[in-house]
């Protein structure tokens, strides 16, 4: 028998990866949190944007107050060349023509964006004259015009480095014609200016201690602080935390089943929004997993034990009474492995290049919306997230769209940013011996310390 608890929270935010055509537009959670952010005391209005690869989310600012005076976010229009960045690579590497496409495809979406903002503020998008972006490093090279190939193969070089300053003109951005655009540094590789924006926001660099913080997505990414010191990775975890390589996945919008359990062998959900259910997203995808792990239906392997009518490997979730079923599959359940294996196996890879282990830490932030609506003790469960005490973790939010929005409405926190660009120390994982038994290791769905 399944039973659903009831309607979910409903906050207006982002709903896990991709954010839905539901969400409400409304103040992001960094204002919410009463943060007051360092002025320059520049007059006018300035935009600040994070470029994901799923979703693009921009506030426009008064930057002389540093008052928000709107968020707004848009599905990542590029998506036509694939769901993630190794796609899009490939797109534009097959001609100049097709970066190009993407290139408007994006510039149209940041410009859509700004148009809403200035409707919502009753501003007029000449009144922007300053505009900062954040995005990783393959959405920066897109955006930007530059070319992406050297991205495709190892060693993964940029094509430019630090900060990169255009007009509004060369950015392909309707704000004033005076206006400076300015692109956050990278810190090398895949590890992009988002992810400096991410540890500003956090101040990671004047933290002491032991200190991780992950971004999970498509390409998860990774900086470690110990006493200052600073270095990061990224690894190709896959687009199983979006819904896109599920067989039942969809963005969490209206609909996905967000929350999965099974309490005295009876099996409950909830879903977005406490609309009737039509798929699947990487929230439930995770709770599915260690509820089915601690049931005894999945292995710590990842074999199911689980099946179906016709004998296939899967996890019934619901049968519609069309007959249609929103269920995991054992192909799932690996794609699931992948993902987990590759965010698991970069943390022990960090820890080992510092000489430390997951007991030593002393903060985990999960940086993205994404880490927002996780549950903690289930992720724990499968290793997506180390096994450390439950409150050493804490989920931080969109601290790339936060770094962004200090970066505009300070020179002296955009100076901060250059620095921690140029200090920390960039790990390829591609170059490490270790890393491929390592990988293999983190698929298991348990907890590692």
């Amino acid at each position: 028998m399944i039973k659903c608890t009831g309607n979910c929270r409903i906050c207006g935010r982002c709903r896990g990866f991709g954010i839905g055509e539901e969400q409400v537009k409304r103040k992001a959670a960094i204002a919410d949190t009463g943060k007051k952010f360092e002025t320059d005391g520049r007059k006018g209005l300035g935009v600040a944007f994070d470029i994901g690869t799923t979703t693009v989310a921009g506030m426009l600012w008064d930057m002389e107050k540093a008052e928000l005076l709107g968020t707004d976010t848009e599905a990542n229009p590029q998506s036509f060349a694939g769901g993630d960045v190794i796609s899009r690579i490939s797109f534009c590497i097959k001609s100049e023509e097709n970066q190009q496409k993407l290139r408007e495809a994006l510039a149209e979406c940041l410009n859509l964006i700004i148009r809403r903002l200035c409707a919502g503020a009753d501003a007029d998008p000449d009144e922007i004259v300053r505009c900062v972006l954040c995005g990783n490093t393959t959405m920066s090279h897109i955006f930007a015009g530059f070319p992406v190939k050297s991205l495709s193969c190892a060693p993964f070089n940029s094509a430019y480095e630090g900060t990169l300053k255009m007009t509004g003109e060369e950015a392909m951005l309707e704000i004033s014609r005076y206006g400076e655009v300015i692109l956050m540094p990278g810190i090398g590789g895949h590890v992009g200016g988002d992810i400096t924006a991410g540890v500003l926001a956090c101040r990671m660099e004047e933290m002491q201690g032991l200190n991780l913080m992950i971004d999970i997505g498509t390409n998860g990414e990774l900086v470690l602080s110990h006493d200052g010191r600073l270095c990061a990775c990224s690894s190709a975890a896959g687009p199983a935390f979006e819904g896109a390589s599920i067989s039942c996945g969809m963005r969490a919008e209206k609909g996905a089943v967000e929350t999965v359990g099974i309490k005295d062998g009876e099996l409950f959900f909830r879903t977005v929004g406490g609309s009737p259910a039509r798929g699947i997203c990487g929230s439930g995808l995770i709770d599915a997993a260690a509820s089915m792990v601690e049931a005894g239906i999945l292995e710590e392997s990842g074999r199911m034990n689980a099946s179906s009518e016709d004998g296939e490997r899967e996890f019934v979730i619901l049968i519609r009474e069309t007959g249609e079923k929103i269920s995991l599959t054992q192909k799932d359940i690996r794609e699931l492995q992948y993902a987990k294996g590759a965010i698991e196996s970069s943390v022990k890879i960090l820890l080992k290049e510092a000489g430390k282990t997951v007991e030593d830490l002393d903060n985990v932030f999960v940086a993205g919306a994404f880490g927002n609506y996780i549950d903690i003790g289930n992720s724990v469960k499968i290793g997506l997230l180390p096994a450390v005490d439950m409150d050493k973790i804490k989920p931080v939010g969109n601290t790339a769209s936060e770094g962004a929005a200090m970066a505009l409405l300070s020179d002296k926190e955009l100076a901060r940013a250059e620095s921690i660009a140029k200090a920390t120390e960039h790990i390829e994982l591609a170059d490490n011996p270790e890393f491929q038994n390592t990988y293999i290791q983190s698929l298991a769905l348990k907890e590692y310390s």
